[in-house]
């Protein structure tokens, strides 16, 4: 056996020791300059020849390096371990560091469960792992996290027209699932809302299609029963008594500011002669010329001139002509001035006209004289108030005084003189006043 030969077996399995060793027995054959004794003794090949030891020069060195060379590349071949590394020591430490390097642990999931959802939801997870629920009950996100890891869980889209929200979602992965998390959806209900205007008629309701709603005499404002995401239409579902009513900015969809100012303004149609119950805005729309609360009411009895009557006891003035009350005549009853063909309403009695003034006779009359439905002038004697009551324009304590040479007369009386020609006061003779 050869010194490489004793060399290599003395460290087999080490590689790079090998290869140190050869190339340490060489340099030492090269630096002596002197064949090593041992090498030339090397034993004859299989096929009888002499072995590279032998064959080679000595002096050189070069065939001991280069056997040397080879047979440790040989050694080192057939001892290396099994997975070809170099240094099993060396080896050993980097597959650990990289089996801790990707050993995180144990992970769990996120999840929990939804209730009363109408439709599909969205819930997403800190942010980025997004979950489509299509019913309610259970769910768990795709994404496990590992213990000490946070989540947050929050709704990015709620069925349509519902509001969903949140409980438990947030928190520390521990170890174990997390499966607490409560997603609770419920309905969104939006009012279609607005106002009204001049609603004086009883029996009023307007319609979203979905709901009726009646409306008094007198509303300024409504609004409908809660209603979810969708179209609306508003609409007059029953005119009012004797008006008629128009909706503006009535339809749309919600949710959406325009559903709560829809406009319903309403208008007398029957004024004037609106009967009871109708709505009224004043007395002249009415035919009893009442109107209370916005609304007709009977006047019977003691009904207005103008109203309408059946008869006189429907009349304050005690005269129906025409089915409407007439104006009171001299001692009629009366409310106000023009419930008298005087004009002049005292204590509660018309008071008897004027020069001038309508009539209905003679009784109506201070003069006492009614001609063409107009008081004449008074006579000598007759009733006044002023001067123009007067034939002879002269009226003394309430009483007509005879006229002079000129005035108006309508008998001898009428005049100082005594004598009236061509209903003027004549001069007088022999004795006239």
């Amino acid at each position: 056996m050869t010194r490489g030969t004793t060399c290599r077996y003395a460290v087999l399995g080490l590689a790079a020791v090998n290869a140190a060793c050869a190339l340490s027995a060489a340099g030492t054959a090269r630096d002596s300059g002197v064949a090593d004794s041992t090498e030339v003794t090397d034993a004859p090949e299989p096929d009888g020849t002499i072995g590279m030891d032998a064959g080679r020069d000595a002096d050189t060195g070069s065939p001991d390096a280069f056997d040397a060379a080879q047979d440790s590349t040989v050694d080192a071949t057939s001892d290396a371990p099994p997975d070809g590394d170099a240094a099993d020591g060396a080896d050993g430490a980097t597959d650990a560091d990289a089996a801790d390097a990707h050993d995180v642990g144990p992970t769990y999931s996120i999840g929990g469960t939804v209730s009363g959802a109408g439709g599909s939801l969205v819930l997403v997870d800190n942010g980025t792992d997004m979950l489509t629920v299509a019913q309610n009950g259970s769910f768990t996100f795709a994404d496990p996290l590992a213990t000490g890891a946070t989540y947050q869980v929050t709704v990015g889209q709620s069925p349509v027209g519902q509001l969903c929200s949140v409980a438990q979602g947030s928190g520390t992965v521990g170890s174990a699932d997390v499966t607490d998390v409560a997603v609770t959806c419920m309905n969104v209900t939006y009012t279609v809302s607005g106002t009204v205007t001049n609603l004086f008629g009883g029996g009023f309701a307007l319609s979203d299609g979905l709901d009726t709603l009646s409306l008094p005499p007198g509303s300024t404002t409504f609004s409908f029963p809660a209603l979810g995401s969708g179209p609306y239409t508003v609409v007059v579902a029953t005119e009012p008594s004797g008006e008629t009513c128009t909706v503006t900015n009535g339809s749309g969809t919600v949710p959406s500011a325009a559903a709560m100012s829809v406009m319903v303004a309403c208008q007398v149609t029957c004024a004037p002669g609106c009967g009871i119950g109708a709505g009224c805005g004043s007395s002249s729309d009415c035919a009893s010329l009442v109107c209370t609360s916005n609304m007709c009411a009977a006047c019977t009895p003691g009904c207005a001139p103008g109203a309408a009557c059946s008869g006189g006891g429907d009349c304050l003035s005690g005269v129906c002509s025409s089915s409407k009350c007439a104006l009171g005549g001299a001692a009629a009853n009366c409310v106000a001035a023009g419930d008298c063909l005087s004009d002049v309403c005292a204590s509660g009695k018309c008071a008897q006209g004027s020069f001038g003034t309508p009539c209905g006779g003679n009784g109506d009359c201070l003069s006492g004289s009614c001609s063409s439905n107009k008081c004449a002038l008074g006579g000598a004697a007759a009733n006044c108030v002023a001067n123009t009551d007067c034939d002879s324009n002269v009226c003394t304590s309430n009483k007509c005084a005879e006229g002079s040479f000129g005035t108006p007369c309508g008998g001898n009386g009428d005049c100082l003189s005594g004598s009236c020609s061509s209903n003027k006061c004549a001069l007088g003779g022999a004795a006239a006043n």
